[in-house]
């Protein structure tokens, strides 16, 4: 990391930043469906993405960037990770 271009860590403790908010907010769905009986696909879909997505979105963007590579597309971390948090949440049912 100490070889990284400074505006690619900059770049990462900003994405960084919006992750934790993201989980934060991914809790917060979660503990309120909780009580709900009315919880559609797609806000269940919003806080997966928000929960667990983002979290692995983020790790392979830092990963990419802080290491200058770009094997895969931009568009294609939240498809990855989208994948990876339902994959995760079948199993455990």
């Amino acid at each position: 990391m100490h070889n990284s271009d400074p505006q690619r860590l900059v770049e990462s403790l900003e994405l960084l930043s919006k992750t934790c908010t993201d989980i934060c907010e991914g809790q917060w769905m979660d503990m309120n469906f909780a009580t709900r009986k009315d919880v559609t696909e797609e806000e269940y879909m919003r806080m997966v993405e928000k929960k667990t997505a983002v979290l692995f979105a983020t790790a392979l963007k830092m990963g990419a960037s802080l290491s200058a590579q770009t094997a895969i597309m931009p568009g294609h971390y939240g498809i990855l990770a989208v994948s990876q948090a339902l994959d995760s949440r079948y199993m455990m049912m």
